[in-house]
């Protein structure tokens, strides 16, 4: 019996044994099995935090296309307004140039941009450091434009990065006009000088703005340098003192011009009116001086020129002497009219001559055709 009694007690530990490894091998199970799930849970999250990014992707390729598309017409006038002064630029490159800057203005460097929720869930999306730049090679018509998305899930503060790079392609606009081809030029305006936002109406101001005629006598009367006068009507100066060694002095009038004393070494000295002038004693003027005389130009005493200074007379010119630089049109002194009562002198022009160096260039007509087949949708996404 006692033998028996030894035998159950064996038995007893081998089924705790069998219990304690089961258990063992059940618990490691278990543990795999919560861990896999953890890790599934990770993973779809990582998934779904991806996704929304990928759909950022598509959202703002498709809000910088609508961009593109909605900036054609400003993209066009400030092309125009560069083919305008400089007819033989590549303008299919000043266009990509010009299409850069606006879109990096849209989303400016170092900005923040407002964070895009989805419909009906906890994830969203935001941008951010997005580079328009138009390509390095100079002869190109591609936009490059890189970008982040990041891509959130459950309202977290961070979520899946992703960069992507477009290229908007401009190599198929076509200028409708043609660059190369020019209306000429035209008549002068004889409104270069710029009207003052705001100013006096006596002549100790920097701007100077009368509204009807501006008449004025005294000594020394125009300030010593930089200053803008600007009359509706005429402009009418009789001091008793000479406005001689005086600089950047820039005279409008719609009427008649009267200076009535000497104006010797006038430097950067801008006159325009496109009725009369008369200057009472001697005319010197040098630097970057232009006179642009719409009517008759009577100087009573010497006229002289500097080499780069011009003076245009729609009119007559009658002068006591004339000095210029250059003899020969097209030169410094350019007048349609007749020179001190004579048909033959030097300095009287054409029509065509005069306008070409006196006139207003007319830039060629310039349109962009943007077309239907403009590549804008090349993507490289790094995960």
């Amino acid at each position: 019996m006692p033998s028996i009694k030894n035998e159950q007690g064996y038995a007893l530990v081998t089924v705790l044994l069998i219990i304690v490894v089961f258990m063992v091998v059940f618990l490691s199970f278990m543990g795999q099995g919560f861990t896999s799930v953890k890790q599934n849970q990770v993973v779809e999250k990582k998934s779904l935090s991806i996704d929304t990014a990928e759909m950022g992707i598509t959202y703002y390729q498709v809000a910088i296309q609508n961009l593109f598309e909605s900036k054609q017409t400003d993209v066009n006038d400030k092309v125009k307004a560069i083919m305008t002064t400089t007819p033989s630029a590549n303008f299919k490159r000043q266009a990509a140039i010009t299409l850069a800057d606006e879109i990096q203005k849209a989303y400016p460097i170092g900005s923040t941009q407002p964070t895009v929720p989805i419909d009906d869930t906890n994830a969203s999306f935001t941008i951010s450091n997005l580079i328009s730049v138009p390509d390095p090679d100079t002869n190109s018509s591609k936009v490059n434009i890189t970008f982040d998305i990041v891509g959130k899930e459950d309202g977290k503060s961070t979520g899946s990065k992703l960069s992507t790079k477009m290229i908007i392609n401009l190599d198929s606009i076509i200028n409708l006009a043609g660059s190369g081809s020019s209306n000429g030029y035209t008549m002068p305006t004889y409104n270069e000088i710029p009207k003052p936002k705001a100013g006096c109406s006596i002549l100790a101001c920097d701007e100077v703005y009368i509204d009807g005629n501006g008449s004025f006598g005294g000594n020394n009367l125009f300030k010593k340098s930089k200053q803008t006068i600007y009359t509706t009507g005429s402009f009418t100066q009789v001091g008793t003192g000479n406005e001689n060694n005086k600089s950047n002095i820039s005279i409008h009038a719609e009427g008649p011009i009267t200076i009535g004393n000497n104006m010797n070494k006038a430097l950067n000295f801008k006159v325009e009116t496109k009725d009369n002038a008369y200057f009472g004693g001697h005319l010197e003027i040098y630097g970057t001086s232009k006179i642009m005389i719409g009517g008759n130009a009577t100087v009573d005493n010497s006229l002289s020129i500097g080499t780069s200074s011009k003076m245009c007379v729609r009119g007559d010119l009658t002068a006591r002497s004339i000095s210029v630089s250059s003899s020969n049109p097209p030169g410094k002194l350019i007048v349609y009219g007749k020179v001190n009562g004579s048909t033959t002198s030097p300095y009287r022009v054409t029509d065509t001559i005069f306008k070409s160096e006196c006139g207003t260039y007319v830039p060629p007509d310039f349109q962009i055709n943007w077309g239907d087949n403009i590549d804008t949708m090349i993507s490289n996404v790094d995960y």
